[in-house]
């Protein structure tokens, strides 16, 4: 019998078969929500320098919550919520967005020399969770002289040094403006 079902594996595997049993990380790496799992977050309810943290549940769907794809691109749709995020610093909120991500199958590496974008969103991880840059928001704004939300994107501060005290407790995250 063993003998068999090894001639059996050698079959598939050198017939040219063997895409059937091959991972397709592209596909398959995705925390995708299949049992109805809500965002949960622990909120700072304390006054500094007392934080006092309770789990709030939301409704909003967590995880990943659709992977389309064709033979060229991926596709994943989450709301960016997952359960038990944070604490955080900051006095936000995590909120449901809507976002859609796409991604080639097959990619290629890049001829331009172009950096990491500094601010928003430049990645996410297998939950839909969205990974931000090292920059803050605030960039100096020329028509204000001064410091502005956003301003003209020509440079940012570093969130490590100028919003560390807020991100979670594996300091690299936190709400957004929006949530």
């Amino acid at each position: 019998m063993r003998k068999l079902l090894l001639a059996v594996l050698a079959t598939v595997l050198f017939t040219g078969h063997a895409d059937y049993l091959m991972a397709q990380p592209e596909l398959n790496s995705w925390l995708l929500n299949t049992d109805g799992s809500t965002g949960t977050y622990y909120e700072n309810i304390g006054t500094p320098p007392n934080p006092n943290y309770i789990l709030q549940t939301t409704s909003d769907s967590a995880n990943i919550l659709q992977i389309c794809y064709t033979a060229d691109t991926v596709w994943i749709r989450a709301n960016g919520m997952t359960t038990e995020m944070g604490p955080y610093g900051n006095p936000g909120m995590p909120t449901a967005q809507n976002w859609v991500w796409n991604m080639p199958r097959n990619p290629n590496v890049s001829t331009n020399n172009e950096g990491v974008p500094n601010v928003d969103a430049i990645g996410f991880l297998i939950n839909g969770v969205p990974i931000f840059g090292k920059g803050d928001a605030t960039s100096w704004d020329n028509g204000q002289q001064a410091n502005d939300f956003m301003g003209q994107g020509i440079w940012n501060g570093d969130a490590w040094y100028s919003e560390g005290f807020t991100l979670d407790t594996v300091f690299g995250a936190h709400p957004t403006q929006d949530g």
